[in-house]
């Protein structure tokens, strides 16, 4: 394009099945010209191929996302959920922020609602040095960068800094929540800036009340496990032989509402700045009962509770899709099929 567009520019897309209006995700000079970057709805078979004009034109949307409130402090609804990011106003702990999935309203025949009695459903990354606090991604008050960019197909949500009381470490964590997608997408990185000891260092973590009665994940040895959420059996189980720490999803799943929400690991580096690796020590996917009130919570352990020496240059990432399951088939065979679409994209292009 030689004439300057913005990200509110207005372009559709052209073909047999109709017009479809887009979002722009960015705009970057490019030999005099501009590379625009967008998001656009295809339905497409597997092997298919389907041809579009591109064409400046405001047409109307589908399945739109939409976004209820101001800067982090939002609800973002789809076709399949509604994602609370709002300050939580039962936490007592006033340094936490808002722009942390709080809880998640599931449409369906029940409108199911997750959450995490008394705090947020998900604040990962966590960590803790002795003597000093246990904190969280939730804890970042005063965000070095942050960007909050909403439409109607693609929201993100996006914060760097630290926590107080470890000027040791930045975080940086990123929420992309999509319209007509039963997942939303997250990452985060730890960096480590000096050295510090670690007693606890963990991501990946979603926690909530008793909704959920077992949990299904693949084992490299017996293939896919089915075990139950509340029986000590499983916790001894999950105790001598843990979900490995780069197992590539798992679900928490309830079959009598024929209910599951889980992770699928898209992207998992502990990487250091030199590219080596970062310290460890027992990594594993930890299954937590909170038996005071029968809350369950996932979580993987990268430093597990021993005082760890973690060199500066340190890093830790994560790319996670979150899903809802709402499939009337076998959880697995659903699982699987969602994996697929994930793995292997739509293929564009442009000519």
């Amino acid at each position: 394009m030689s004439t300057q567009p913005d990200k509110d520019s207005k372009f559709s897309i052209s073909g047999k099945d109709g017009i479809r209006d887009g979002q722009i995700i960015k705009v970057d000079p490019n030999d005099g010209k501009y590379k625009v970057t967008g998001l656009f709805p295809v339905s497409i078979e597997a092997h298919q191929i389907k041809n579009y004009n591109i064409i400046a034109l405001d047409s109307e949307p589908m399945d739109t996302l939409l976004n209820k409130g101001t800067n982090f402090d939002l609800k973002i609804e789809n076709n399949h959920f509604i994602a609370d990011l709002t300050k939580n106003p039962i936490n007592t702990d006033s340094s936490l922020t808002a722009g942390q999935l709080r809880a998640l309203s599931v449409k369906n025949e029940s409108n199911t609602y997750l959450k995490r009695s008394g705090i947020n459903m998900h604040w990962s990354p966590n960590f803790q040095s002795t003597g000093r606090e246990y904190r969280t991604s939730s804890h970042i008050t005063k965000p070095s960068y942050e960007s909050v960019e909403t439409g109607r197909y693609l929201t993100t949500l996006v914060k760097e800094g630290k926590v107080p009381g470890y000027p040791e470490i930045t975080l940086k964590t990123s929420y992309e929540f999509y319209a007509g997608i039963p997942y939303f997408v997250y990452s985060s990185e730890v960096l480590i800036e000096k050295e510090i000891e670690l007693y606890l260092l963990r991501n990946d973590e979603m926690t909530l009340d008793s909704i959920f009665t077992q949990i299904i994940y693949p084992d490299p040895k017996q293939g896919v496990l089915t075990k139950p959420l509340f029986k000590p059996s499983t916790f001894k189980e999950l105790k001598n032989n843990p979900i490995k720490h780069d197992a590539p999803w798992f679900s928490f799943f309830n079959p009598e509402l024929q209910l599951g929400y889980g992770c699928i690991r898209l992207e998992y580096n502990n990487t250091n700045l030199k590219g080596t690796p970062s310290p460890l020590y027992i990594p594993h996917t930890k299954i937590t009962a909170v038996n005071s009130d029968g809350g369950r919570y996932w979580n993987r352990r990268l430093i597990h509770e021993k005082n760890t020496t973690v060199p500066s240059g340190s890093r830790y990432y994560e790319k996670n899709a979150y899903f809802i399951l709402k499939d009337r088939s076998d959880p697995e065979v659903a699982i699987e099929g969602l994996l697929k679409r994930i793995n292997n994209p739509l293929k564009v292009i442009y000519h």
